[in-house]
């Protein structure tokens, strides 16, 4: 009796049936797109939005200013976790451009960098990024297809994690010059 005839293969139709459903296909999008995010940025700029999202963080968070906000005349009626997002995306903007035409640039170039490492990053800025959005935004604001992504993203742990990710994967991606 032949070794092929001895394996059972029946369930990797079943396998292949289970990753076609849109959930699971939604999450194989999800991933492309972060994959060819992270291969478009590159290296250096992958550090820099990095830098960029904790310092934005820092400073949409510390903004004494969100009551005045909320008095101007197009902003009255959105939550104030709505108006820190919006602060925060605005900071991250202002902050990458402003370190990505200093010399900074130069300073976090981490040379040459294996595409893994490159994906490691973009997964983790990414993770980072959407963890912070959805902390400002409070849970009952979400469309349906986002809020199943909350305990994933929005939860103080999950925060937490993503937030810690960055940093603990630096030291172990590291460029040849």
């Amino acid at each position: 009796m032949d070794v092929l005839d001895q394996l059972d293969l029946s369930h990797i139709g079943a396998n292949i049936q289970a990753l076609t459903g849109p959930q699971e296909l939604f999450g194989i999008a999800i991933v492309a797109i972060i994959a060819l995010y992270g291969m478009s940025v590159g290296k250096t700029r992958a550090i820099i939005s990095l830098l960029s999202i904790y310092i934005a963080f820092t400073l949409a968070s510390a903004f004494p200013f969100v009551g005045f906000l909320e008095r101007v005349p197009f902003i009255a009626n959105t939550d104030a976790g709505i108006v820190r997002a919006g602060l925060f995306l605005v900071a991250y903007t202002g902050t990458f451009f402003i370190f990505h035409g200093t010399s900074l640039r130069s300073r976090l170039s981490m040379g040459e960098m294996k595409l893994a490492h490159v994906l490691l990053i973009s997964v983790a800025q990414v993770g980072f990024l959407m963890s912070i959005l959805l902390w400002f935004v409070p849970f009952t604001a979400l469309p349906d297809h986002i809020a199943a992504l909350h305990s994933y993203f929005g939860t103080p742990e999950a925060f937490f994690v993503w937030a810690l990710l960055p940093l603990g994967i630096m030291p172990f991606v590291h460029g040849h010059k």
